[in-house]
């Protein structure tokens, strides 16, 4: 027996009040209201609460932003109203840099709802995870970051690499059919432009990216880019690229995205204002697995760790 709750959801909702123009621009005051109607009948039918996403990262077809990012932030406000009407549901958000922890208060304190957002990321930088948590709070209003209880761990190909579309090159590439790609990854131009664009977006996450998955570079396997692109004197992505192109782009790379500060991590996962999830179970599905999460939260934080054990004990 499954429990299942379904949100409604902001991209489908802009694309059916405001067509093909919903990748393109801001909604108008009328497209609002009839997105703040169509939440309201959806909210009436059994919908739990109301979805968007700010991620950078989120491209849909030929390389476009999803609709939702496309949104200002007093749209996500005003069709927020749809849930304060009826005072229950909950948003669930990804946040981006113009809708991130002040925007999600005000989110929650405008409509009197809860919000949850992801992802609540533990990164060896600056601010870490708990200083987020600290600066959420003291913000006010009903909200809750998900966090996951492992590292966030994508495997990419040079023939799909959507985990890289934060860096604006990389859309480019996401624009183009799979049969295109190969003839940018080896256009000296596109590869300037794309070290530029990497290092500008992962520039302190190279350390955590390597190859995985290969039939012929065996000898290179788990060894950070970073690393090899010092050994050969050259740039991370030139030796990501040309490991690709030698393996017609079925080179399979792991990234870790984030997550990788386990004392940061151990710190959020105890602080009872945040959340566990995340799992991401069943979303990107080529690129994302992680139907080991419960097992990874019973046997690493439970049993190996006594994390989160500590933490109840303490606070029973």
């Amino acid at each position: 027996m499954l429990n299942f709750a379904a949100y409604i959801g902001h991209t489908p909702l802009r694309l059916y009040v405001m067509g093909a123009e919903a990748t393109e621009r801001t909604a108008t005051p009328d497209e609002i209201e009839r997105m703040r109607a169509l939440v309201g009948e959806a909210m009436d039918a059994g919908a739990i609460g109301f979805a968007t996403s700010k991620a950078p990262a989120h491209a849909g077809a030929g390389g476009r932003p999803v609709p939702s990012r496309l949104a200002d932030p007093e749209e996500i406000f005003a069709i927020g109203e749809a849930l304060a009407e009826r005072d229950r549901g909950i948003f669930a958000v990804t946040n981006g840099p113009d809708f991130y922890v002040e925007q999600l208060a005000e989110l929650s304190k405008r409509t009197g709802r809860p919000v949850t957002w992801t992802a609540l990321a533990a990164t060896a930088s600056h601010p870490n995870a708990m200083e987020t948590l600290e600066r959420q709070a003291s913000l006010g209003g009903d909200v809750w970051p998900q966090v996951a209880c492992r590292p966030i761990v994508m495997q990419i190909t040079m023939a799909d690499p959507f985990a890289l579309a934060r860096a604006k090159a990389f859309l480019e590439v996401l624009a183009l059919p799979h049969d295109g790609r190969r003839a940018l990854y080896v256009d000296e131009a596109w590869r300037e432009r794309a070290r530029a664009d990497m290092d500008r977006k992962f520039g302190t996450r190279w350390q955590h990216l390597s190859v995985q998955e290969t039939t012929v570079h065996h000898d290179v396997v788990d060894r950070p880019l970073a690393e090899l692109a010092a050994e050969r004197g050259t740039h991370p992505l030139d030796v990501m690229l040309d490991l690709a192109l030698a393996e017609d782009l079925t080179t399979r790379f792991r990234f870790v995205v984030a997550n990788e500060d386990e004392a940061d991590l151990a710190n959020v996962l105890r602080d009872e204002r945040s959340l566990l999830g995340l799992s991401d179970a069943g979303a990107h599905a080529s690129q994302l697995c992680d139907a080991v999460f419960s097992t990874y939260l019973l046997e690493h934080w439970v049993r190996d760790t006594g994390t989160l054990t500590k933490y109840a004990s303490r606070t029973s």
